[in-house]
């Protein structure tokens, strides 16, 4: 079938579900997971998700290249209900979608076989053996053998804070391994030595770190 033929709708679950999970769907996200279909069609799609009223522009983003759920509507409740995940705060936006643009890689890749955001978690931690005092990640994910804690650091912190989320992965016994993604060394350095100084149980929670690139 071609670009300039016509096509049926395409209810969009996966995209629904994934923006009921971290509160929110990016156009740029969408394109690089969801759609596989040549410029014109995904044009037309895209601007049918908000036309039909499955999801609304997000804030300040009237051009639709930042989306959430519309309560609104019946396909949106009939798949997720009311009880889904709140748009995060704008300033939490660009953090919360390197988190989100991470871990669909890993699911992509076949790495991981599901996974879960902090907003989720937060909701309702007993589900996932968690403790409401626990420092909440910015996502677990999960495969056939292991669960992983991500955490996405951009900006050095105060060490205490640093300390705090440390001890609290240190008696998380739902975590195997806990991956920063960082996009400094005197981020990771500085992380490092606050786990030397709380003598952090590495060999039984490793810390693992990955470089990125900051957008």
């Amino acid at each position: 079938m071609g670009c300039g033929l016509m096509r049926p709708f395409l209810i969009p679950t996966q995209e629904i579900m994934l923006a009921a999970k971290c509160g929110f769907l990016t156009k740029s996200i969408w394109h690089k997971y969801f759609n596989n279909k040549c410029r014109s069609w995904a044009y037309e799609t895209w601007l049918g998700y908000l036309n039909r009223g499955i999801f609304k522009p997000y804030g300040k983003h009237k051009d639709g290249s930042i989306v959430v759920l519309n309560r609104k509507s019946d396909l949106v409740q009939k798949l997720v209900g009311f009880d889904f995940t709140p748009p995060p705060y704008a300033y939490q936006l660009n953090h919360d979608e390197m988190v989100v643009d991470f871990v669909l890689r890993l699911y992509r890749d076949k790495k991981i076989t599901s996974y879960f955001f902090e907003p989720e978690l937060k909701r309702n931690p007993d589900s996932f053996g968690l403790k409401h005092t626990d420092k909440m990640p910015d996502a677990i994910v999960r495969n056939e053998s292991f669960k992983y804690a991500i955490e996405l650091e951009l900006s050095k912190k105060n060490p205490k804070r640093y300390r705090q989320a440390l001890e609290s992965y240190a008696s998380m016994a739902l975590i195997d391994e806990v991956y920063y993604l960082t996009n400094t060394l005197n981020i990771k350095n500085q992380i490092m030595k606050t786990a030397r100084q709380i003598q952090y149980p590495s060999k039984l929670r490793p810390l693992r770190f990955t470089m990125i690139e900051a957008s």
